[in-house]
């Protein structure tokens, strides 16, 4: 591979993420790997690269896009086949993905995240989802955040943390003594990183203060430059602590300052993966630091560093003294941080992660990204795919009207043709399903209101409604009384009535089901991925009404739990925090587990989940359609959960560590959607339920 990195910093800024370049870029050299290191002219990053015998670049752009630095990329990246081009900030992916469209390479970009850089703003959505392949970051916290917007699949922001070289230790300490008298009980207390707001060392300097008041023998050293030096400068003065806190500026090796520091404390608000905690615990200097991003997956509370709040001087102080009185305790974390460093940090076992990546990305197959315009084609070919999981509404609606205006109605004849089909199917299976939708026994009288058939007559409200029931009641005579109710029903009708829904009772037999709406309710999709191939979360999008208390509790509950992606997709009539992107169904078949929540009445996305190769999640349902959802048995057709939900973790963790189980549930559930799958048959149903409603009710 030809790999170029690319980073537009300042020419005098240098942090962990300009380190992390150079010591990747350096050891993906090493592997046989052409690597180019591009930068400010005389920047630190330029002259730390070329120091370690790596190529070099120069950018010169300053602005959030220049269309003549993408074309001199461009030319850049033709003269020497650039396979890969692995861009640090927003712009950088910007000029990098432009650049690499009118290549004539297929040269992948990749973003390359320490911190969080990306916001919801739609120019953050354009860059990473057109002009680049992938976002490579250090921080499982932060790749939760960016798939959290649902711009992308699962695997398009990749973590692999920072590693570390135990080699970078140092053989010529910094001389504290230098800066400040020290006697031998004095502690020293050392921090580091840009001088920006971000890294919290106001809150530090007010933990030394506190020191001061309390006449504690601790002095304080950060090293490090940046826009906030002269701020923290004064906030030192402002409080007289001359003697007792010192910024040390640029360190060009940080290693020096470790072997004389007895704490390393992090006060930042928000971080990566911080370089600077793995160059400390590998010198085994105690580490404090606040729980911020990469520094969870990091530390572990008490075995291999402390945590403390964010902003809490007064918990920086009370960390620093603990550690300060009890040297054994302190002693054993530091020995367990470098082992955890050493064995899951080093910089051998990031490098090959990232050299595997990027090979990846590039045997991404063309109909993933195509060469030349690789992003522009996915939204419409994911628009296509789900449109392919999903039944073609004008297609109906062209048909429907069709035949409203060129059907006859009240035909006879029609009617004995479909009765004519009863010798072609099973018949017990026939008497159970009609018998199934409608209850009916002896015979029973309609009101004397009641409609009939030649009443029943299109109004152009409740389009799918009418379609679905006049399709199969033109057959049958016009003098039939027919009382119907449409929409979401759910208590059972006075008198024998067809819906589309109802409670599922032993006392239902007023509510005779037929197939209505069935273009939004029965919609069957080809999926192609296999149970084991999909993310081991729940996922859930949907609408949420003040009416419908029992979806509220669920995401109350489960909305920030880390087995599930939920969310609600439109405003709603009360105020809430759920809302969230829409996923499309092939992106919902990304999942293993998918909740199938009632909402007015059944769940609607209940017979497509049951036909995909995902489960269904689900309560025992209390409404029931033409898919006869009172007959679903738990966990053998769907994962089945207590009303109050809180079972959910369990039962997700039981079918992740059982996958054959997981299996079976999805064979039976298949197996089950497969009986509404003839549709000769169910049109034969449809019409012999109606014949037995009218055959009971003839006496009106």
């Amino acid at each position: 591979m030809t790999i170029l990195f690319i980073n537009s910093i300042g020419k005098n800024k240098w942090g962990g993420g300009e380190k992390w370049i150079v010591n990747t870029a350096y050891g993906l050299q090493a592997l046989g790997h052409k690597v180019i290191v591009g930068g400010r002219p005389n920047s630190v990053l330029i002259k730390n690269a070329q120091e370690k015998g790596l190529d070099t670049m120069h950018i010169n752009y300053r602005s959030d896009f220049s269309l003549f630095s993408s074309l001199r990329l461009t030319k850049y990246i033709n003269e020497n086949n650039v396979s890969v081009i692995v861009a640090s900030l927003n712009r950088d992916v910007r000029i990098a993905g432009f650049a690499a469209l009118l290549s004539e390479n297929k040269t992948k970009v990749i973003g390359r995240q320490g911190v969080q850089l990306i916001t919801k703003k739609w120019k953050y959505k354009f860059t990473f989802k057109k002009l680049s392949h992938g976002i490579l970051t250090n921080s499982q916290s932060l790749k939760n955040i960016y798939d959290g917007y649902n711009w992308w699949d699962d695997s398009f922001v990749k973590v692999i943390y920072n590693g570390i070289s135990q080699t970078d230790t140092c053989q010529q300490p910094f001389d504290y003594s230098k800066i400040c008298h020290l006697n031998p009980h004095t502690k020293v207390v050392l921090s580091a990183g840009r001088l920006d707001k971000q890294k919290g060392f106001a809150y530090l300097i007010q933990a030394a203060k506190i020191a001061k008041d309390n006449n504690d023998d601790i002095k304080f050293f950060i090293a490090g430059t940046g826009k906030q030096f002269k701020y923290l400068s004064k906030l030192i003065a402002d409080n007289r602590l001359e003697q007792n806190i010192f910024l040390l500026g640029f360190v060009e090796n940080i290693h020096t300052l470790f072997e004389g520091a007895d704490i390393f404390v992090l006060p930042s608000l928000y971080e990566g993966m911080p370089n600077v905690l793995l160059e400390s615990m590998l010198e085994m200097v105690p580490v404090v630091t606040t729980p911020v991003n990469g520094a969870v997956e990091l530390i572990e509370e008490s075995k291999t560093g402390f945590f403390i709040p964010i902003k809490d001087a007064n918990a920086i102080y009370q960390k620093i003294k603990f550690v300060i009185n009890n040297p054994q305790v302190a002693a054993t974390i530091a020995a367990q941080a470098k082992d955890t460093v050493l064995n899951k940090f080093s910089l051998d076992r990031s490098v090959n992660h990232v050299e595997a990546y990027l090979q990846q990305i590039l045997k991404e197959q063309d109909d993933s990204h195509s060469s030349k315009k690789p992003f522009f084609l996915k939204k419409k070919v994911s628009r296509l795919k789900n449109l392919s999981h999903k039944n073609f509404k004008f297609a109906y609606y062209l048909s429907n009207f069709a035949k409203l205006k060129f059907l006859s109605a009240f035909s006879s004849n029609g009617l004995n043709k479909k009765l004519k089909l009863v010798n072609r199917f099973d018949k017990d299976y026939l008497k159970s399903r009609v018998n199934y939708y409608n209850k009916l026994n002896g015979n029973i009288s309609l009101k004397g209101e009641t409609k009939t058939l030649r009443e029943f007559v299109y109004t152009g409200k409740l389009k799918t409604y009418f379609f679905d029931t006049w399709i199969y009641t033109r057959l049958f005579k016009p003098e039939h009384k027919f009382a119907y109710e449409f929409g979401d029903v759910t208590t059972i009708p006075d008198q024998p009535t067809i819906v589309k829904s109802r409670p599922i009772s032993d006392d239902n037999q007023n509510a005779i089901l037929l197939k209505l709406n069935k273009v939004r309710h029965f919609n069957f999709v080809y999926d192609k991925l296999s149970l084991h191939q999909k993310h081991n979360m729940l996922v859930w999008r949907g609408n949420i009404w003040k009416r419908q208390p029992q979806r509220i509790d669920f995401l109350e509950k489960y909305f920030n739990n880390r087995m599930c992606d939920l969310g609600q997709v439109s405003q709603t009539d009360f105020e809430t925090h759920w809302l969230k992107n829409k996923l499309s169904i092939s992106e919902q078949l990304q999942y293993k587990f998918i909740l199938s929540l009632e909402g007015n009445d059944v769940a609607s996305n209940l017979k497509w989940i049951m036909s995909s190769n995902s489960l269904a999640v689900m309560p025992t349902p209390k409404y029931e359609t033409w898919f006869m959802e009172g007959t679903l048995k738990p966990d053998i057709h769907y994962i089945h959960i207590k009303d109050d939900y809180s079972d959910l973790n369990e039962k997700l963790e039981y079918y992740i560590r059982n996958p054959d189980r997981a299996e079976e549930i999805r064979l039976n559930a298949n197996g089950y959607v497969n009986q509404f799958k003839n549709e000769k048959r169910e049109e034969l149903i449809s019409v012999l339920v109606l014949d037995k409603y009218f055959d009971k009710t003839k006496l009106s």
